[in-house]
C-alpha cells in the first residue's frame, strides 16, 4: 500500500562542508556534504531520525543545477533518494531509489518544500506500494 511520510528539517541543523573545485566560487564540480541533519515529526516537533546528503554542482542554470544524494536514517531503516534539481525548482523532487530495513526496495518520490517563515524544509516521502 502506498504511504506518505513527512519530516521537518530545520535549516540550521546538521553540519555542512563545501569543497570548492575548478573556478573560484560557485561552479560545476563544487560539492556540499551534510551530516546529521535533524528529521522532526512536523506535528510534535519530536526528533524521528537524521539525514545525510551530498550535492554536486553540474551547471549554473537555475541558480545551480545539482545532483543530490540523500539518506534518511530512521528507527526502522533507511530511505535513499538520488536525482537532479535546480535550486530554482519549487518544489524540489527527486526519486526514491531504495532503502533498508522496513524500507527495503523502496521507490517513490522525495519532495522538498522550504518554509522560510519557520526556517525549515518540509520533506515529503511518497512511497509506492
Amino acid at each position: 500500500q502506498a504511504r506518505t511520510l513527512t519530516f521537518a528539517s530545520p535549516f540550521d541543523s546538521g553540519r555542512t562542508t563545501q569543497i570548492d573545485v575548478g573556478r573560484r566560487g560557485f561552479s560545476p564540480g563544487d560539492s556540499f556534504f551534510t551530516t546529521g541533519e535533524k528529521l522532526l515529526d512536523p506535528a510534535s516537533g519530536r526528533r524521528v531520525g537524521a539525514a545525510d546528503g551530498m550535492s554536486v554542482v553540474v551547471g549554473r542554470a537555475g541558480q545551480g543545477t545539482v545532483t543530490v544524494t540523500a539518506t534518511f536514517r530512521l528507527r526502522d531503516g533507511q530511505i535513499h533518494a538520488h536525482g537532479l534539481v535546480r535550486h530554482t525548482d519549487r518544489p524540489q523532487s527527486v526519486p526514491i531509489v531504495g532503502g533498508t530495513g522496513a524500507y527495503e526496495g523502496a521507490r517513490g518520490t522525495l519532495t522538498v518544500r522550504e518554509n522560510r517563515k519557520r526556517k525549515r524544509n518540509i520533506n515529503e516521502v511518497r512511497l509506492l506500494p
